[in-house]
């Protein structure tokens, strides 16, 4: 991943950015989006 990092556009990361926020959206539930990324406790 770093050498492919270095390589890609600000538009080849936002595409990156945009998929990967789509999917996280489409397959977690809010809870676990934010234990996984916002390290918060289960209320």
């Amino acid at each position: 991943m770093k050498t492919i990092l270095k390589r890609m556009t600000d538009d080849d990361l936002t595409e990156v950015f945009e998929i990967t926020s789509k999917m996280l959206k489409r397959y977690l539930t809010e809870p676990e989006y934010h234990q996984l990324f916002l390290k918060e406790e289960e209320r």
